[in-house]
């Protein structure tokens, strides 16, 4: 009883496993560009991008380190703005590019883009990026989402602090999943371990009835 109890479980096990097989880690990290007549000036270093409006507050968006996510997917960050300054501006006619570069399971990239608008201030006002719309996006089997405010369906940037010092970074956060198929096993597979199982089930009754 004890062995056919074993191998039971082991023939569970191995059609568990086989399942998750081929399922591969989510591999991708992001980066941005502002553009539009709203940027007085702007910039692009390897690590972020700014897009400083006339009034003088800057808005910078820091790019998002690569990040590796289990199969299956989860929570994700993609990048942060933060904004510094003291005078009021006014930000419009300003464009927010954010591009996902990904590399595993399959390598390939997509933009979501939208406006940047707002009046803001030390300690004064807000900008909000959006509205966003889809708010989903697909690389290969892999699906991304920006989590967005429920009001604006954008995502919300605050001022400055005292004095124009950079304000707290504002993370554009969202989640991952994937839609890959998993492996199972094939059917003649699990034939053969049902088949086994039965037969020394069949057997172990027999010795205990002998």
């Amino acid at each position: 009883m004890t062995v056919t109890r074993n191998l039971s479980a082991m023939a569970v096990a191995i059609a568990l496993s086989a399942t998750a097989a081929d399922a591969q880690d989510i591999n991708f990290s992001s980066t941005g560009l502002f553009s539009g007549s709203g940027c007085a000036s702007s910039s692009v270093t390897g690590t972020y991008a700014t897009c400083t409006a006339a009034g003088g507050v800057q808005l910078r968006y820091n790019f998002g380190l690569e990040q590796v996510l289990v199969a299956g997917g989860g929570n994700a960050q993609f990048g942060t703005f933060v904004t510094s300054g003291v005078a009021q501006s006014n930000f419009s006619d300003v464009l927010f590019a954010l591009t996902i570069e990904q590399t595993t399971p399959s390598s390939g990239s997509s933009m979501l883009s939208a406006s940047v608008v707002g009046d803001v201030a030390a300690i004064s006002g807000g900008l909000i990026w959006g509205p966003l719309d889809p708010t989903t996006f697909s690389i290969g089997t892999v699906n991304y989402t920006i989590s967005t405010d429920n009001m604006t369906n954008g995502v919300r940037i605050g001022a400055p602090g005292r004095d124009g010092a950079p304000s707290d970074p504002q993370s554009i956060r969202g989640f991952v999943t994937t839609t890959e198929p998993v492996a199972v096993p094939e059917p003649a597979t699990l034939a053969l371990l049902l088949v086994g199982v039965a037969g020394l089930t069949l057997a172990s009754s027999r010795r205990r009835s002998a």
